[in-house]
Protein backbone atom coordinates (compact mmCIF):
# COMPACT_ATOMS: atom_id res chain seq x y z
CA UNK A 1 0.00 0.00 0.00
CA UNK A 2 2.78 2.04 0.83
CA UNK A 3 4.76 1.56 -2.69
CA UNK A 4 1.21 2.52 -4.03
CA UNK A 5 0.78 5.64 -2.53
CA UNK A 6 4.62 6.40 -3.28
CA UNK A 7 4.08 5.91 -6.87
CA UNK A 8 0.66 7.71 -7.07
CA UNK A 9 2.24 10.76 -5.30
CA UNK A 10 5.29 10.33 -8.06
CA UNK A 11 2.99 10.26 -10.81
CA UNK A 12 0.64 13.46 -9.72
CA UNK A 13 -2.70 11.03 -9.54
CA UNK A 14 -5.67 12.60 -8.25
CA UNK A 15 -5.57 12.29 -4.39
CA UNK A 16 -9.26 11.46 -4.20
CA UNK A 17 -8.69 7.88 -5.71
CA UNK A 18 -5.69 7.82 -3.36
CA UNK A 19 -6.80 8.26 -0.42
CA UNK A 20 -9.78 5.41 -1.46
CA UNK A 21 -7.33 2.80 -2.27
CA UNK A 22 -5.88 2.99 1.33
CA UNK A 23 -8.98 3.10 2.86
CA UNK A 24 -10.55 0.17 0.97
CA UNK A 25 -7.26 -1.41 1.51
CA UNK A 26 -7.25 -0.40 5.06
CA UNK A 27 -10.97 -1.70 5.39
CA UNK A 28 -9.95 -5.14 4.00
CA UNK A 29 -7.41 -5.44 6.55
CA UNK A 30 -9.35 -4.60 9.04
CA UNK A 31 -12.62 -6.94 8.43
CA UNK A 32 -10.32 -9.83 6.90
CA UNK A 33 -8.22 -9.69 10.73
CA UNK A 34 -12.00 -9.41 12.19
CA UNK A 35 -13.32 -12.48 10.36
CA UNK A 36 -9.98 -14.97 11.95
CA UNK A 37 -10.63 -13.39 14.80
CA UNK A 38 -14.46 -14.51 14.81
CA UNK A 39 -13.63 -17.84 13.91
CA UNK A 40 -12.39 -18.73 17.53
CA UNK A 41 -15.32 -17.39 19.05
CA UNK A 42 -17.39 -19.56 21.27
CA UNK A 43 -20.83 -21.42 20.45
CA UNK A 44 -22.27 -19.02 22.98
CA UNK A 45 -20.43 -15.54 22.20
CA UNK A 46 -23.59 -13.71 20.22
CA UNK A 47 -21.80 -13.03 17.22
CA UNK A 48 -24.29 -11.01 15.22
CA UNK A 49 -23.50 -8.74 18.15
CA UNK A 50 -19.75 -8.85 17.24
CA UNK A 51 -20.06 -8.49 13.99
CA UNK A 52 -22.39 -4.92 14.11
CA UNK A 53 -20.30 -3.42 16.80
CA UNK A 54 -17.13 -4.32 14.32
CA UNK A 55 -18.80 -2.46 11.40
CA UNK A 56 -20.08 0.50 13.92
CA UNK A 57 -16.34 0.90 15.04
CA UNK A 58 -15.35 0.93 11.33
CA UNK A 59 -17.38 2.69 9.59
CA UNK A 60 -16.80 5.58 12.76
CA UNK A 61 -12.89 5.42 11.74
CA UNK A 62 -13.41 5.89 7.97
CA UNK A 63 -15.64 8.70 8.32
CA UNK A 64 -13.25 10.13 10.92
CA UNK A 65 -10.45 9.00 8.05
CA UNK A 66 -12.47 10.47 5.23
CA UNK A 67 -12.79 14.14 7.71
CA UNK A 68 -9.46 14.39 8.42
CA UNK A 69 -7.89 13.24 4.56
CA UNK A 70 -10.43 15.53 3.18
CA UNK A 71 -9.33 18.63 5.86
CA UNK A 72 -6.00 18.18 4.99
CA UNK A 73 -6.64 18.30 0.95
CA UNK A 74 -8.20 21.59 1.13
CA UNK A 75 -6.62 23.24 3.98
CA UNK A 76 -3.22 25.13 3.74
CA UNK A 77 -1.15 26.48 6.08
CA UNK A 78 1.25 28.89 4.89
CA UNK A 79 3.69 29.41 7.29
CA UNK A 80 4.57 27.03 10.18
CA UNK A 81 7.36 26.67 12.53
CA UNK A 82 9.28 24.07 12.21
CA UNK A 83 9.36 23.56 16.23
CA UNK A 84 5.48 23.52 15.82
CA UNK A 85 5.04 21.14 13.57
CA UNK A 86 7.04 18.73 15.24
CA UNK A 87 5.27 19.57 18.62
CA UNK A 88 2.01 18.70 16.78
CA UNK A 89 3.60 15.71 15.46
CA UNK A 90 4.65 14.24 18.73
CA UNK A 91 1.15 15.79 20.45
CA UNK A 92 -0.67 13.46 17.88
CA UNK A 93 1.48 10.40 18.03
CA UNK A 94 1.20 10.67 22.55
CA UNK A 95 -2.50 10.77 21.81
CA UNK A 96 -2.50 7.68 19.63
CA UNK A 97 -0.06 5.85 21.66
CA UNK A 98 -2.73 6.56 24.54
CA UNK A 99 -5.95 5.36 23.28
CA UNK A 100 -3.86 2.26 22.06
CA UNK A 101 -2.87 1.80 25.81
CA UNK A 102 -6.51 2.48 27.13
CA UNK A 103 -8.45 0.05 24.66
CA UNK A 104 -5.94 -2.33 24.98
CA UNK A 105 -6.30 -2.51 28.87
CA UNK A 106 -10.02 -2.97 28.35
Amino acid sequence: MLCGAAYGVWNDFVSAWMMLGAFGGLLGWNLSDFTRRLSYARPTDDVRSMKRRQLIRAAIVAALGAAVALLSATVRVNRLAFEVAIGLTLLAAFGLIRLAARRLRH
